[in-house]
């Protein structure tokens, strides 16, 4: 069997993305939170206000949307923390 490096590569940094985000929980929820405030008006106009996203399956969700209808900036950011996910 030949050595294939993509696929230990991948491995080594899904386990180190779960590491980080372990580890970094709270300032992920914070940087989150802070984006989903931000959008709440604008993004997700349409989401009830008593929801929040606590599962990760509506974070994700979130994420998509605001992606989908926020700025440049907001796209980023949403980008970036849907990584972590």
């Amino acid at each position: 069997m030949p050595f294939q490096p993509q696929f230990i590569l991948c491995k080594i940094a899904s386990q180190m993305k779960t590491y980080k985000y372990k580890e970094n929980a709270a300032g992920f929820d914070n940087a989150f939170f802070e984006l989903y405030s931000e959008c709440r008006d604008t993004c997700l106009w349409f989401w009830k206000k008593s929801v929040v996203p606590f599962s990760i399956d509506d974070k994700k969700e979130a994420l998509r949307q605001i992606e989908k209808s926020g700025s440049l900036s907001q796209f980023v950011r949403a980008r970036e923390l849907s990584k972590w996910l």
